[in-house]
């Protein structure tokens, strides 16, 4: 996430939204097999 202090509520919730997207679709976690939390829930699924 950006240091810097946004401008306004609007860009503070574009920037907490980025910052979930990447958080839950991009960042692969050791303790999840090295997949993203959304691929985990996906295989997840799968199985059950």
């Amino acid at each position: 996430m950006e240091r810097e202090i946004p401008r306004d509520e609007k860009e503070l919730m574009k920037r907490v939204g980025g910052y979930i997207i990447w958080y839950n679709n991009e960042r692969s976690e050791e303790k999840l097999k090295g997949m993203t939390p959304m691929e985990y829930r996906m295989s997840c699924l799968k199985t059950a």
